[in-house]
């Protein structure tokens, strides 16, 4: 029988093994949001924060806003200084089109840990979404500095700029956007 962290390990996988997809928009079928909510439902006895959490994920992936927003804010209660919780917010509320708030959430999950490049990429990307390019410009010289390669942060706008290219359809009306797209502030940034 496995031990509870070894069990939310297990079923904290399971989960993001189904959410995590390499295609926008997205869009989780019925079996997969029924499957995630058994899953999840596992959590609760394990760990409260997670079960929250992820809870406020698949709201997000369903849009049901108010319910995404309220079982975070649970997990933050009983864990406010958790990157994953922060982290999982962030992402929930970019989700949403709620691009200034998730901007927040994903800089206070940098600020725990500023060697964690997964956080600042969140950081920028929130940033760019929430039109606010003068707090961009030093996020993307501290990801150019975590980087090994001086290119890698480059390619890294590129491949963003891929996926960017998809984000109006998935955010719709509700999305807030930078009124600069990603070439034109490569250009300003001189990369």
């Amino acid at each position: 029988m496995p031990q509870p962290a070894g069990k939310l390990v297990q079923i904290s996988d399971e989960i993001l093994s189904i959410v995590h997809k390499d295609v926008l928009p997205y869009r989780l079928s019925e079996f997969e949001v029924q499957k995630i909510f058994s899953l999840i439902r596992e959590l609760k006895p394990i760990n409260e924060e997670f079960y929250y959490s992820f809870l406020g994920v698949v709201y997000s992936l369903t849009g049901k806003e108010d319910e995404s927003i309220a079982n975070h804010q649970k997990a933050l209660e009983r864990q406010p200084d958790d990157l994953i919780i922060r982290s999982n917010f962030g992402s929930s509320l970019l989700r949403l089109g709620k691009c200034k708030e998730a901007k927040e959430q994903f800089m206070i999950a940098y600020n725990f840990n500023k060697s964690d490049p997964m956080s600042l990429h969140n950081a920028i990307v929130a940033t760019y979404y929430s039109d606010d390019l003068e707090s961009l410009k030093p996020l993307l010289e501290a990801y150019k500095k975590l980087k090994s390669s001086p290119h890698e942060a480059e390619e890294w706008l590129a491949e963003d700029a891929h996926d960017s290219a998809m984000l109006p359809e998935y955010y719709e009306e509700s999305r807030q956007g930078p009124t600069i797209s990603l070439v034109e502030f490569k250009k300003e940034l001189g990369l």
